[in-house]
């Protein structure tokens, strides 16, 4: 079910932020799985794991989604042709745990920022403004700007149902 709703923000950020990347002359790649969506996909699901719950299973959980894509990670035994792999290859998972710790961090700020936790009964409101902050944190670091969330988005009341639903906050 996260994962389902990580895809469903992924959706969001396409939306938002394609006419910004083209614009300045970024190829799709860049805002495809392997670029900015990737890098924000891994921080939100993060950050989200790590305010709802803790900053141990949102680890636990990006650590073992790395290490299933690739277990020589275990190791460090690649072999030439994974070294070369920029986009399936070691270094992609080593950028992916590093925007899962980041994550992380802003995860727990966030979550003391709104005081929320694993028995939060999330509203629109409540999640808008966390995404936003998410968003901000985002836009800044890497120059995009976003259409702020708002409560009446339906994209936002549905993610609110289901994590109220995966909390049994409802």
């Amino acid at each position: 079910i996260l994962l389902s709703i990580f895809c469903l923000l992924s959706c969001i950020y396409t939306r938002r932020v394609n006419e910004h990347l083209l614009f300045f002359g970024f190829g799709l790649w860049w805002h495809s799985g392997k670029g900015y969506l990737n890098t924000f996909n891994h921080f939100t699901g993060q950050a989200i794991l790590t305010t709802v719950y803790s900053e141990y299973l949102a680890d636990f959980s990006g650590d073992l989604h790395e290490r299933m894509q690739m277990s020589e990670l275990m190791t460090g035994d690649f072999s030439k042709e994974q070294m070369d792999d920029l986009i399936k290859g070691p270094l992609d998972n080593h950028v992916d745990m590093i925007n899962n710790e980041w994550g992380q961090e802003l995860g727990k700020k966030l979550k003391k920022k709104y005081n929320v936790g694993s028995s939060t009964k999330w509203t629109p409101q409540l999640l808008s403004d966390y995404l936003n902050d998410i968003q901000n944190y985002l836009g800044e670091t890497f120059d995009v700007k976003f259409q702020d969330f708002t409560p009446d988005n339906k994209t936002v009341q549905k993610f609110t149902e289901k994590l109220n639903n995966i909390n049994g906050s409802n």
